[in-house]
């Protein structure tokens, strides 16, 4: 399920979204909210690593604002 929110702190809405390879890709909105154009994903980081997520069972217990800070970082470091 994709979370759409201004993750580059640019304004606009972007997409956060997962793929069927169990990627997570960044998708920048270079058009505007009511007239959103969104770049090919980039695979997000975490400490150099991409984020990749995998079926079965996985306990992780992170609090909503820690997911977004980890997913914030993620998407400043892609962008550079």
């Amino acid at each position: 399920m994709p979370d759409a929110a201004d993750w580059d702190g640019d304004g606009r809405t972007d997409l956060i979204v997962g793929n069927a390879d169990g990627h997570v890709l960044f998708h920048r909105n270079v058009g505007t909210d009511a007239a959103p154009r969104f770049m090919p994903g980039v695979p997000l980081r975490v400490r150099g690593e991409p984020i990749h997520v995998q079926p079965g069972y996985v306990s992780i217990r992170l609090s909503l604002p820690c997911l977004r800070h980890t997913v914030a970082t993620a998407v400043a470091t892609a962008l550079d």
